[in-house]
């Protein structure tokens, strides 16, 4: 008799063909003693992405389940694509696991392990893994972002407050979510994952193994990494709105709002703006191009000075040559 799926594996893909074999490779080689389906959404890619996954589809159909867009389905930013993924889903599907199609695993057993754990504790809604980074811009390999030792959380995850405050990244394809304590309504990309990551904190609990299980690879342009000045700026802003909106979903401390915004001066936009400053000082002017958006960069600078004395000579410049040019 056939076995019912239990894992359904998430993979978005838009011109990933010189990553996409290595990303699926990871799917078929797994080792397991359950059936698992991969979901690979190809969304109008204008390379040959769409060839590699028939390919694939052909080869191992009880594993790859292939949607091809013909219209791309991300731009639209109107909830289709969320849509779309939900529908595919296995209604026997009790997990969900995730990998875009630039990313890939390493560890045969990964399902399996994270299952095993998962089906033991039902207390524990998530379960992800240690990761590797590879920098393709470099050919570099990072490897394991964590200790190897096992432990049971990051010490700076351990509650949604910390998580929110540490801009912490947790990689997606070391995932594995158990399907009904997921919210319906976001997708593990780009900014989800930060949302996601906090719903099962607030929600359940979450657990980490040990074991390295993925790699997370960093192209220099895609939706999360730019060289481009205002997509930077504009994650960082959108970010920040994201903060905002999850502390008052999950009624979280008021205060932590206006660490956020310390935060993301301090750590985003300050250093962003000065950084500019050193190099094109057109970009800095065309992000601080608002009287409101002036002042409060000033009244930061005035006031918050946890700075190396480089860094305090670089702002005080800056706030002189705002006040000057703004003002």
């Amino acid at each position: 008799m056939e076995q019912k799926v239990l894992v359904s594996i998430q993979c978005l893909v838009y011109n990933h063909e010189p990553y996409l074999r290595q990303c699926l490779d990871g799917f078929v080689m797994q080792n397991t003693n359950f059936a698992f389906e991969a979901i690979v959404h190809d969304d109008a890619s204008t390379d040959h992405s769409a060839d590699i996954i028939r390919e694939y589809a052909e080869k191992y159909p009880n594993i790859i389940k292939p949607i091809y867009e013909v219209e791309n389905q991300y731009s639209k930013q109107d909830g289709s694509l969320i849509r779309i993924m939900n529908t595919a889903v296995d209604r026997n599907a009790k997990y969900i696991a995730f990998c875009e199609g630039d990313d890939y695993w390493i560890d045969p057993y990964k399902l399996q392990k994270q299952v095993d754990f998962l089906e033991s504790h039902p207390d524990f809604g998530l379960c992800y893994t240690n990761f590797n980074i590879f920098y393709q811009e470099y050919n570099k390999m990072c490897y394991s972002l964590f200790t190897t030792k096992p432990r049971r959380f990051p010490s700076q995850y351990s509650s949604p407050t910390s998580f929110i405050r540490s801009n912490g990244y947790v990689c997606p394809p070391s995932w594995l979510m158990r399907k009904n304590c997921m919210p319906r309504d976001v997708l593990p990309s780009v900014d989800g994952t930060f949302v996601l990551f906090v719903h099962f904190l607030c929600t359940s609990r979450v657990y980490m193994l040990h074991d390295v299980t993925a790699v997370y690879r960093i192209i220099k342009e895609s939706a999360s990494h730019s060289a481009d000045y205002m997509h930077i700026y504009n994650r960082h802003r959108q970010l920040l709105e994201i903060k905002y909106k999850l502390i008052d979903i999950y009624n979280l401390d008021k205060d932590l709002k206006k660490l956020c915004e310390l935060d993301y001066y301090k750590y985003g936009l300050l250093g962003f703006v000065i950084n500019n400053m050193r190099t094109d000082i057109k970009k800095a002017n065309e992000v601080i191009v608002n009287k409101t958006f002036t002042e409060k960069l000033i009244l930061f600078m005035a006031n918050y000075i946890p700075f190396s004395p480089y860094l305090l000579n670089c702002v005080y410049n800056l706030r002189r040559y705002v006040v000057y040019r703004f003002l």
